[in-house]
């Protein structure tokens, strides 16, 4: 992980974040692979450690969740995750959501190393430092059938497509309901988090919970929510971010820019700005990204002034 500090020529550098030795793979209790993150309304950090060092299987302790209290710089407390909680060779520990009310986080793991996916959510209660998965390996986490989309034109990927189950996910304003989406796929998935925050709830009955909150119109990776009952979702194909409103459950096409290609993750800045990351995923995962002189740049970070405030706000 790194974090953006000043440097002498007036622009900016990467710093290790938060340390150089938190960094080191050869550090047994170190980062290995950080995916997603989110900052709480308390500063304090959620990293998601899906431990696979160049997709190689994970070792005890590899696969974690650190909270990390960014203004002591502390480690504050850490989940490792075990074998059946998140597979050492199938999971892909993506991105998560954090409920400060309740203690409680939701993970969404694209299980994208095995064939079948290994797709699934895990939820976890920081008071009692446990977790419970579920929906695991379920058509609500791995990949629509036969789904195939474009970007550019482009066919993704060269191969024939790509296969990755529960990828993006955030938790609405109230708390209430928990939405995810499958990057390989189109739908938008919620559950009432009441049922979740509950581990004795039967697995049937969870299942048997899932609503279909809307069929959008481009497949999604990174999403967040507002504290006024908007969901924002990054819109693949369309080369943007969508909106979906909780009320009248509509979406509408929220942001566009011809180059904001692959638009992953979003984040909330304090002055109610929504930062979207774009990344290009798919030339790179085809071997074409040109690192030398590319005509758009390769990795970007958009500001969208003035959306509103996180979800994470009181």
């Amino acid at each position: 992980m790194s974090k953006l500090v000043p440097d002498a020529s007036g622009g900016f550098a990467l710093e290790a974040f938060p340390s150089e030795a938190m960094n080191d793979i050869a550090n047994a209790a170190g980062l290995k692979a950080v995916l997603g993150f989110e900052i709480d309304r308390n500063d304090v950090m959620w990293i998601l450690d899906q431990g696979h060092v160049a997709g190689a299987p994970n070792a005890g302790g590899d696969a974690k969740l650190v909270l990390w209290d960014i203004k002591a710089n502390k480690e504050l407390q850490r989940y490792e995750f075990t074998g059946e909680e998140a597979d050492a060779k199938c999971s892909f520990l993506n991105d998560i959501a954090v409920d400060n009310d309740t203690g409680f986080a939701y993970i969404a793991d694209s299980g994208i190393f095995c064939d079948p996916l290994h797709g699934g959510l895990i939820v976890y209660d920081s008071n009692t430092n446990t977790v419970r998965r579920i929906l695991g390996q379920s058509r609500f986490t791995n990949d629509e059938p036969n789904f195939f989309f474009n970007i550019d034109d482009r066919p993704v990927l060269k191969g024939g497509g790509m296969r990755t189950g529960a990828d993006g996910i955030a938790l609405s304003g109230d708390k209430e309901t928990l939405y995810w989406t499958n990057l390989t796929g189109n739908h938008l998935y919620s559950l009432p988090t009441e049922l979740l925050r509950a581990f004795d709830t039967n697995e049937t009955v969870i299942e048997n919970a899932v609503d279909v909150a809307a069929v959008l119109p481009s497949n999604t990776d990174g999403m967040t929510a507002d504290n006024a009952g908007n969901i924002y979702m990054t819109a693949l194909s369309l080369d943007g971010v969508m909106k979906f409103d909780e009320s009248t459950r509509e979406v509408s096409r929220f942001v566009h820019h011809p180059e904001m290609n692959w638009p992953d993750t979003l984040a909330w800045g304090p002055d109610g700005a929504l930062y979207v990351v774009s990344n290009h995923l798919h030339v790179w995962v085809d071997g074409d990204m040109d690192f030398e002189n590319p005509a758009i740049p390769n990795f970007r970070i958009w500001k969208v002034p003035g959306v509103g405030q996180s979800y994470t706000t009181e």
